[in-house]
């Protein structure tokens, strides 16, 4: 998989190229109100996406040269940032997130899709835990790095939160254990914010024991059941849809929904898993055994993007 000449990482991850990321997510100006229905349709009802400008954005310029260089070789993506100290870093880093956690789960479909979660995903875990790991004042996750540069809380707390997705897509207990102690921070400081108190706090304990309940959360967006109103709802709403990872990790040690995209077999816990939750997320049967084959052939199908045939 990895290239004689990989390409150089300095002219791929650049500013230009994190700030439209950045621009192109966060489509709202500081100065106007966040809307809930906008908010849920965009990270709960998947719509208002702007795939056809994300993928010329950055599927051929960004993504295909990454993944030639192979997760052994992947140098350090944080060092391809400005310096945390300078006011851009916290834009650059959610920029950098967005490229490897979101634009592969919009972006590489059928076959392709193994690349977000066996390749991707593992590189945006890597590049937040090490932003994690600088002081607290230079952290991205700083509320205060986010007022600093005129955001209100309202527009701080939304790239905080997007700041955290890339640790709910990882299958290591540890993992959600910080982040649950990240979204428990964030979430105290919305209800300090909209004085108000998040009404699921009383369904944290039942939640924390039902590993079936992330799909259905999100199927009650589509519904209509999940009735969110305000942009607190929706904030409360969305660290629910988060927290509910939690039980999956614990009772099942991975997500039985992505066996089919990493080419991995089932387990009976994880069959029983997917009987009831109706299969949500897995991939089709047939995009499943052409990953499979690679996989047990120890090969990396290269990105096939739009330009070359679908499964």
């Amino acid at each position: 998989m990895t290239q004689k000449h990989p390409a150089d990482l300095s002219k791929v991850i650049t500013p230009r190229l994190l700030h439209a990321l950045y621009d192109l997510h966060f489509r709202w100006r500081k100065d106007q109100p966040l809307d809930a229905k906008v908010l849920l349709s965009t990270y709960l009802a998947g719509g208002n996406r702007s795939i056809d400008q994300l993928y010329d954005l950055c599927f051929e310029s960004a993504l295909r040269p990454i993944s030639e260089i192979g997760l052994d070789d992947m140098p350090d993506l944080t060092q391809y940032l400005c310096p945390p100290m300078q006011y851009d870093f916290p834009i650059q880093s959610l920029g950098l997130l967005l490229l490897l956690d979101q634009a592969p789960r919009f972006l590489c479909q059928g076959r392709d899709a193994r690349w977000t979660s066996s390749y991707f995903d593992v590189i945006a875990l890597r590049t937040i835990t090490k932003l994690l790991s600088l002081p607290w004042s230079l952290r991205p996750d700083n509320l205060e790095r986010w007022t600093s540069l005129g955001y209100n809380i309202e527009h701080a707390t939304l790239r905080r939160l997007v700041l955290c997705f890339s640790i709910s897509h990882s299958e290591n207990w540890a993992d959600h254990m910080l982040q649950h102690g990240l979204i428990e921070q964030i979430r105290r400081g919305v209800e300090e914010y909209y004085q108000v108190s998040d009404s699921f706090r009383s369904l944290d304990r039942s939640d924390a024991g039902n590993p079936h309940l992330f799909p259905r959360l999100i199927t009650a967006v589509g519904s209509g059941e999940a009735k969110i109103k305000t942009v607190a709802d929706f904030y409360f709403y969305f660290f629910r849809v988060i927290r509910v990872h939690e039980p999956i990790i614990r009772v099942y040690g991975r997500f039985p929904y992505r066996n089919r995209a990493v080419g991995r077999d089932d387990t009976d816990m994880d069959r029983e898993y997917m009987k009831a939750t109706d299969g949500m997320f897995a991939l089709d049967e047939k995009t499943a055994k052409y990953i499979r084959d690679d996989v047990e052939k120890g090969r990396w199908t290269p990105l096939q993007g739009r330009g070359e045939e679908k499964i």
